[in-house]
């Protein structure tokens, strides 16, 4: 087997959110190619309405979308009784360390991780959050 379809230790759901159609595809296809079950949100708002139905093991978020930023969108996830147990890593082009303190401490995020995407990174990260699971 390829290093690229090697199958995961750990199968995890995999939610993505991000208002470029473009990303999540290219997220889709790539975790789903590792085994990974992917499910797509375009905003913040739709996120926090998927969540609680979709119950993924993890989410990676975009800071940068219209009407609701991702740090709101995680903000509130992580304010929810029921869904703040659920990772929330941030994949965005803002990698500054005030981004990243921000990412951390107000929107309650367990990692940060900064755009273009590196993906044996995003690998590690699924397997870190997910074995307990």
């Amino acid at each position: 087997m390829s290093p690229e379809t090697k199958k995961p230790t750990v199968t995890a759901k995999v939610m993505v959110v991000d208002d470029d159609p473009d990303v999540v595809l290219l997220l889709n296809k790539v975790l789903s190619r590792r085994g990974y079950e992917v499910v797509s949100s375009l905003s913040g708002e739709e996120a926090i309405e998927k969540v609680l139905d979709v119950k993924p093991d993890i989410i990676f978020m975009d800071i940068m979308m219209p009407t609701m930023n991702g740090w709101e969108a995680a903000k509130a996830i992580k304010e929810n009784e029921k869904t703040r147990h659920i990772p929330i890593v941030f994949l965005s082009v803002r990698k500054e360390p005030e981004d990243i303190e921000k990412s951390l401490k107000y929107a309650h995020a367990e990692a940060h991780i900064g755009k273009p995407i590196n993906f044996n990174k995003l690998y590690e990260i699924i397997e870190k959050y997910t074995q307990a699971s």
